[in-house]
């Protein structure tokens, strides 16, 4: 079968490059008027060798006879200009759609309930792609999340020799919401820096000269400043990401979907006095900003590596194809395309360690999902015996107390949201509301400590319409109790989490879990004998994301079980090779 040849837009040369790491054949499609006309701009990147940029009328006169497996558009507006065809569409959001809504062009009710009204018809047509989850969050759209890769054999040989800082960015200002420019100065005033980027509105800033150049600045200058606001951004974008990889130490305005850690592997802070001392320190000790880089650089290779991106659009390029009544040798089938979508409310109490949180990623693929539930104070986690800093959580998108009723999630739903399933994730409650009844959608239990605490689950169970048990063991007591509709679902791991790890095996054995404090607990002796036999190893409580470095850099993974149970530990070691 030929290659699949796919269509595409110029609105973001980088990722287009990325893209096209994937090896297909690519034609990127020119627009004649405004405002949707952008020429390529070499100074940025140079055109891939498996693409060609292709004038208007061509494009369209292909694109009508059906000579493009698949078409990628990259904005809305290119979304609805494709409507029309026949192809098997994807859109690319790149941006969060409450920052969109504040850049049109009147900010009335009926401009707003317009834009909803675009989003609701794409969908009928285009399956959607974030670069993030807090994008696809925002959306409340189902889709796929598909990270940005760094490909670091093309980032490296930092040296910082200029005493400067490094600000990256296109039409920053025209973005202000986003970049915060006035905070940027704040920050650098009076400190050597300069600003790459394409910003008629911005004086000091001058676009790179090429890519060349712009790799240049990544490894001659010290560091970047890296300022996205959270409210409207994610924090961090390719430039940051590249000038990580090159080794180049970074200072950024504290964001909750920051890759940094403070003081590890970057600086963060929300206030620019704090973050003017962080760059003053680099700029003064060109040593510590080797050592920061260079933390940087390995979190980089951990967090994006180009593998899972490159496997992950090949993937759902090949997906999308498959749907397409021209594509020779293809079958048309799509596993998902008689699969209704559904509007669904996951209730969980929401932690950085929750099963309930790959459940969510996993279902917002396919579906409009809601979150509801208490979110656990961040205090608890160090007297839990985890270490700080603690990873970022945010709250559900019903932030509700730990107890509340069923009457007041209700009352909090959004107008437009009726819901087809409530599935409730087994996560710390100890409690169901009786007016639960008031909830007319199928619920759904899924309950995962069984083999712990069998009665209080057996209690909830009985409030449901399903009930899925993560442990085989309990599911036959459960069905002579009377639950109905009770079936075992295993646990599993999340690939994101576990993908393109490094598998240099530096430890002999390694456990991440919680340690009783209990002397006679059977898992804490056998772990400590297992520590005495090798000392090379990695045992304690960890985060997931440091969990799943761990297990990619160790030999042999131990499950000590509490109770015979299968628990994730499992999946996550078979993940990890």
């Amino acid at each position: 079968m030929a290659p699949l040849h796919v269509l595409t837009f110029n609105f973001h040369e980088p990722y287009l490059c990325l893209l096209a790491k994937t090896g297909y054949r690519f034609t990127v499609g020119l627009y004649e008027r405004a405002p949707l006309a952008r020429a390529w701009q070499v100074k940025f990147r140079p055109v891939p060798k498996n693409a060609s940029l292709v004038e208007e009328a061509i494009w369209r006169r292909d694109l009508a006879a059906g000579k493009y497996d698949v078409v990628v558009a990259h904005n809305e507006t290119n979304a609805a200009d494709l409507f029309r065809y026949e192809t098997p569409c994807l859109l690319v959001c790149h941006n969060r759609k409450s920052f969109l809504k504040t850049t049109l062009p009147n900010q009335d009710g009926d401009s707003l309930a317009k834009y909803e009204q675009l989003l609701e018809r794409l969908q009928e047509r285009f399956t959607f792609v974030f670069i993030s989850e807090s994008k696809r969050t925002d959306y409340g759209i189902p889709g796929e999340v598909i990270p940005p890769g760094i490909d670091l054999k093309e980032f490296h040989g930092y040296h910082g020799t200029i005493p400067e800082v490094l600000r990256v960015g296109n039409a920053m200002r025209a973005r202000n919401r986003m970049f915060d420019v006035d905070f940027q100065e704040q920050v650098c005033a009076g400190i050597p820096n300069r600003v790459a980027g394409d910003d008629p509105a911005m004086p000091t800033a001058s676009p790179s000269r090429s890519y060349e150049d712009l790799l240049d600045h990544y490894r001659s200058l010290r560091c970047l400043l890296h300022v996205t606001r959270e409210d409207w951004e994610d924090g961090y974008n390719l430039a940051m990401l590249e000038a990580m990889a090159c080794g180049m130490p970074v200072v950024a305005l504290a964001n909750r979907t920051s890759p940094l850690t403070d003081g590890v592997d970057g600086y963060t802070a929300y206030q620019p006095e704090i973050l003017r001392e962080r760059l003053r320190a680099l700029l003064a000790d060109r040593e510590l900003a080797h050592r920061i880089g260079e933390n940087g650089r390995e979190t980089v290779a951990r967090r994006f590596p180009i593998a899972p991106f490159v496997e992950n659009w090949g993937r759902v390029l090949e997906e999308a194809a498959s749907r397409s009544p021209g594509r020779k040798g293809g079958s048309g089938y799509h596993p998902h395309a008689n699969l209704p979508r559904q509007r669904i409310v996951l209730d969980y109490v929401a932690t950085p360690l929750t099963t309930a949180r790959y459940f969510e990623c996993a279902l917002r693929k396919r579906h409009r999902v809601i979150t509801a539930g208490f979110r656990c104070p961040e205090a608890l986690f160090p007297e839990w015996g985890f270490p700080e800093p603690i990873p970022t959580y945010p709250a559900q998108q019903i932030d509700v107390p730990l107890n509340t009723t069923y009457e007041e999630l209700m009352r909090r739903m959004p107008d437009s949201f009726a819901p087809d399933l409530y599935l409730w994730v087994d996560s710390g409650a100890k409690t169901i509301s009786p007016d639960i009844t008031r909830l007319k959608a199928p619920k759904i239990s899924y309950l995962i400590d069984t083999h712990l605490a069998p009665e209080l689950r057996l209690e909830i169970a009985h409030n449901f319409d399903f009930t899925f048990m993560a442990q085989k063991g309990q599911v036959a007591a459960f069905a002579r109790a009377g639950i109905r509709n009770v079936a075992w679902l295993p646990l599993a791991c999340s690939p994101e989490l576990h993908a393109g790890k490094a598998t240099n095996r530096i430890y002999d054995v390694a456990y991440v879990g919680r340690l009783s404090e209990d002397l006679s607990d059977r898992r804490r002796d056998l772990l400590r004998g297992v520590a005495r036999r090798f000392p090379n190893h990695k045992i304690g409580q960890f985060w997931p994301e440091e969990m799943a470095g761990i297990y990619a850099r160790s030999k042999i993974v131990v499950n000590a079980a509490v109770n015979r149970d299968l628990n994730m530990r499992v999946f996550e070691a078979m993940a990890s090779g």
